[in-house]
């Protein structure tokens, strides 16, 4: 299951981690990036003591091969090496964006009375929802591509 991380008030995001295990290494990595991330309230344990205490919460919930990822680097590991093997993970995602919000299906006729704008908005919402249909496989969506479709479809009749 993919995880995206949505950004509010952007349209757009992109792919953070094709699973929850990669999500969590890479949150660790990214966490421990930060110069001197690990040196904070530590309760006396130091950098070492935090980075192993990390690995042993989330290692149980890590693939095989995260797992061995973090437990290869130093102890602890530098900023650099984490923000280096974070690097590695992202350079494998597939570039993929995501639109975090799912537009509507049906808009206020009664205030939008341009119908150019109308058919451009009812345009955008059948192509997101057609895209999820046609490209993704995403046959839940079905419904509300037709809807669109038919909601464009009365407007191009001009019967909106």
């Amino acid at each position: 299951m993919p995880v995206v991380l949505y950004i509010h008030d952007e349209p757009e995001s992109h792919l953070f981690a094709n699973s929850f295990s990669e999500f969590l290494i890479r949150g660790v990595l990214r966490s421990f990036s930060v110069e001197g991330a690990g040196d904070g309230a530590s309760g006396g344990v130091g950098a070492a003591g935090v980075w192993r205490r990390h690995v042993e919460i989330i290692g149980p919930f890590l693939d095989p091969a995260h797992l061995r990822t973090l437990k290869e680097m130093g102890d602890p590991p530098s900023s650099s090496e984490c923000a280096a093997a974070d690097r590695r993970i992202a350079e494998l995602l597939p570039i993929r964006k995501i639109i975090g919000s799912q537009p509507p299906v049906r808009y206020d006729e009664d205030l939008i009375s341009d119908r150019p704008t109308l058919l451009r908005l009812y345009g955008e919402s059948v192509s997101y929802y057609r895209n999820l249909v046609v490209h993704e496989g995403m046959e839940e969506f079905r419904p509300k591509l037709d809807q669109a479709e038919a909601a464009c479809a009365r407007v191009l009749r001009g019967e909106s």
